[in-house]
């Protein structure tokens, strides 16, 4: 029985694909087989292939492979194409036709099982996909036939097949380009302002959204952190990250070590009386350790360095898959 051993994003540069498009009427009994088979034996792939002058894993990692491209159906009329993704604005051999993508993310599953059994599992990869938060858009999905991994059977007789969606750009990316933004205006340099960078491409990479209300940081609508990027000189400013909760009993996808929960110790959020409403602290557990005169936001980093912010990338994932294993 195939099943789904591996889901992941994959960004990708603009793109042309160029094939030949074909609709119901060109199946022969319920496939394109016969068509893939007019392709190997005209040797199109190689028509294609002869329009640039780099390998075509230069193209983007998986190049070489060649595509079963899908896209219509559910009301819209069904198309099938088979050809090559090639750079942007290759020449188009005559008698072919393409289809241009702008850079985006690839949604991407691989599907392990005997050759007979991989396909035709497009639902079972988009419940794969989103489950992990990815937002699918589903006007268009392919199967790419990577070598070895599918032109190879391993020593069971087994192959994969890597089933594809375009992702949406969705807030996250948005929120990323907009938290890059203020970095740039904020008042941070040298390494502060290298790990202000490395943070918002973590969060981008884990599609949590920043900028939420009082710099709240979500990911699949829950917040895992709170976050100050201004021009600020005056502490909080121009960058502090809170986060709060016990996290004593971690996960077992984000093992924690004594020296992260020793940084985590060191930046305990003590009140320090503003005469909000946690005011005048709390007793509180945080990774195992109790503390005394806590705020409501438990920990806060303050310009963090390299070694801090990987004590807070932990706590992040912690939270994020404590959300996913609610939601599922």
């Amino acid at each position: 029985m195939a099943g789904i051993i591996k889901t992941y994003k994959q960004n990708v540069g603009a793109m042309r694909f160029i094939g030949k498009k074909y609709g119901d009427g060109d199946r022969v009994n319920g496939t394109f087989g016969a068509k893939w088979c007019e392709w190997f034996e005209n040797g199109w792939f190689s028509v294609i292939e002869s329009q640039i002058s780099v390998g075509m894993r230069d193209i983007y990692e998986d190049g070489d492979a060649s595509i079963g491209l899908m896209r219509g159906g559910h009301g819209k009329l069904f198309e099938y194409w088979i050809g090559y993704f090639m750079p942007e604005n290759t020449t188009v051999p005559e008698g072919f036709e393409h289809i241009d993508f702008p850079k985006g993310d690839l949604g991407v599953c691989w599907v392990y099982g005997k050759e007979e059994e991989v396909f035709c599992l497009e639902e079972q990869c988009v419940e794969g996909l989103e489950k992990n938060g990815f937002v699918i858009n589903y006007d268009l999905c392919f199967e790419r036939y990577a070598c070895p991994r599918f032109t190879t059977p391993d020593e069971k007789g087994n192959i994969i097949l890597d089933i594809c969606f375009y992702l949406v750009e969705n807030d996250c990316n948005k929120a990323y380009s907009e938290v890059e933004r203020i970095i740039n205006d904020a008042a941070l340099s040298g390494d502060i302002l290298e790990n202000a960078m490395d943070f918002a491409s973590f969060l981008k990479a884990n599609d949590m959204i920043a900028g939420g209300n009082h710099g709240e940081v979500t990911y699949k609508g829950k917040c895992v952190c709170y976050m100050r990027l201004d021009s600020s000189a005056q502490k909080p400013g121009p960058w502090t990250i809170w986060t709060d909760g016990d996290y004593s009993s971690g996960h077992p996808n984000v093992p924690l070590d004594e020296s992260i929960k020793e940084i985590a110790w060191a930046n305990v959020n003590f009140c320090a009386s503003c005469g909000g409403s946690c005011s005048p602290g709390k007793r509180k557990t945080i990774l195992g350790k109790e503390f005394d005169n806590v705020c409501s936001s438990d920990m806060a980093f303050y310009l963090p360095n390299s070694e801090t912010l990987e004590c807070v990338k932990k706590l992040l994932e912690i939270r994020k898959n404590t959300i996913l294993e609610v939601s599922r």
